[in-house]
């Protein structure tokens, strides 16, 4: 019995390194541009939204230094990463905002889900104020 799981305890943390290493490696496949960056599951649901000025170094600190729970769980369930890049850092944030707005991801706190007014382009005018 004790023999047996031991087995399964070996196997299990094999598995776990091989996840690992498929994330890391994913990631280091990323550009090093600015975007957004998408966590999807195994069926392809989006988990997370977040933006980087790097989506490289930021994608892989997801896998190589975040130990809080809410990270774990999120990277237990991380099967696939999209990214979109952006040319500037207001560009980022808007579509962050509306990306978290469509797809209403659980790992996103609702607490930064930004209100899309914040983002609406201003009008541009040739009028000058006095």
């Amino acid at each position: 019995m004790a023999a047996e799981l031991i087995v399964e305890l070996d196997e299990a943390l094999e598995l776990a390194a091989d996840r690992a290493h498929s994330l890391l490696k994913l990631a280091r496949a990323l550009p090093t541009t600015r975007g957004v960056y998408l966590f999807e599951n195994a069926r392809r649901e989006v988990i997370y939204v977040g933006k980087a000025a790097n989506l490289r170094t930021r994608v892989r600190s997801y896998f190589t230094q975040d130990e809080r729970k809410r990270m774990g769980d999120l990277r237990a369930e991380v099967a696939n990463v999209r990214v979109i890049h952006c040319e500037t850092e207001p560009h980022a944030a808007g579509l962050e905002a509306r990306l978290i707005e469509r797809y209403k991801p659980r790992y996103n706190r609702a607490g930064i889900r930004r209100p899309l007014e914040r983002f609406r382009p201003m009008p541009v005018t040739s009028e000058v104020e006095t």
